[in-house]
């Protein structure tokens, strides 16, 4: 082989390695993206919170309420053609008649009351109102679980409102922490006049159960709304 047909060999072979080098890089970056779009795709469908149920039930108290109420819960919602663990839930708070309500989809898709619990506000059992009338109204959501509740074994906290910020006095009789700032506001159980949401423990026990469910199955918000009061009657609306 002349020189000048070496010479031309050899820029071929280099003119095809350039080619190949920008292949592999090229499917290397398609592999490295691939997986977010998958991710991307995946968000798009409700994905099964196993992890958080998992961590949950690592709680003794989590799991004395699972064995009391997840039983009954499941029972009460498929005798009605719900089905479990029920998801798209939100709670309404009404003011004026003292009522935590669970909304959900019914059995004919339309929006209805699952479950509906009295707040207890009093220390001795009773339902005094006016510790309520200090709480904001507006739309809230459950911002974080607490298993170990040291007072009430249980509780939930709600974050918000986002429709306005809670006016000077708004935070009732709850503790204010350092720097002035209200500690949150929490759906427990017992019975008390603190500021917070008193739903007794049995109570507690059975609305954390739905609210841990619908989270392990995908709900990623649990909306809270509270209310001076609303027309739907809380009798019966327990499954």
């Amino acid at each position: 082989m002349t020189s000048h047909r070496l010479k031309a060999a050899l820029v071929v072979i280099a003119m095809l390695g350039g080619i190949g080098g920008l292949l592999l890089v090229f499917g290397q970056q398609f592999t490295r993206d691939a997986p977010s779009l998958e991710l991307a795709t995946q968000n798009l469908q409700p994905v099964q919170n196993a992890s958080f149920r998992s961590e949950q039930l690592n709680h003794a108290n989590v799991q004395l309420a699972v064995a009391g109420k997840e039983a009954m819960l499941r029972k009460a919602f498929v005798g009605r053609g719900i089905s479990w663990p029920a998801t798209g839930l939100a709670l309404q708070v009404l003011k004026d008649r003292g009522v935590l309500e669970v909304r959900g989809a019914g059995p004919s898709g339309d929006a209805t009351v699952l479950r509906a619990f009295r707040l207890c506000t009093g220390p001795d059992g009773t339902n005094a109102p006016r510790p309520l009338d200090a709480l904001v109204e507006g739309a809230y959501h459950i911002d974080r679980f607490f298993p170990r509740d040291l007072e009430y074994q249980l509780a939930v906290s709600v974050a918000g409102p986002v429709d306005a910020p809670p006016p000077k006095g708004a935070t009732g009789t709850r503790k204010a922490r350092k720097g002035g700032a209200p500690d949150p506001l929490l759906i427990r159980g017992g019975c008390a006049a603190s500021g917070h949401l008193h739903v007794g423990d049995e109570g507690m026990q059975e609305l954390y159960v739905l609210l841990m469910e619908a989270t392990s199955a995908g709900q990623k918000e649990i909306p809270v709304r509270i209310l001076s009061g609303a027309p739907t009657p809380a009798a019966g609306a327990s499954p």
